[in-house]
């Protein structure tokens, strides 16, 4: 298109609005996907053992329990069956220690810290 007598090469067809709407929501499934994906779950685990149990027990990979006697969370995983470790979970791990709160975790909550343990080990 002319317009004075010179082409107008600057504007843009309009199937570049297209591509560019399709690559902005693409784009936004991506950031969706990884905040949501498998790399983000992993990682909800740590952060319910941060909130409720790091107080005194070690939550990650190589940390020391704050609490002189509270085993890492790691190593009460390794000890107990999977079975009990869930049923546990779910209704308030119970302990000698008497300033340990009783914390019941939903369904939800045990699948994501045995998830998150899972994947720490594994990474050992």
């Amino acid at each position: 298109m002319k317009r004075n007598g010179k082409s107008n090469s600057l504007r843009a067809p309009l199937w570049t609005g297209w591509v560019l709407l399709g690559l902005s929501i693409l784009c936004g499934q991506c950031v969706d996907a990884l905040a949501n994906g498998p790399a983000a779950r992993k990682f909800e685990g740590q952060a319910i053992l941060a909130r409720y149990c790091s107080r005194c027990h070690a939550i990650n990979k190589t940390d020391q329990s704050t609490l002189r006697g509270a085993p890492p969370v790691r190593d009460i995983y390794r000890r107990y069956p999977l079975e009990r470790l869930e049923f546990e979970l779910s209704e308030g791990i119970g302990s000698t220690h008497r300033d340990m709160p009783q914390v019941q975790f939903s369904s939800e909550q045990i699948e994501k810290i045995l998830n998150y343990l899972d994947n720490l080990i594994r990474a050992e």
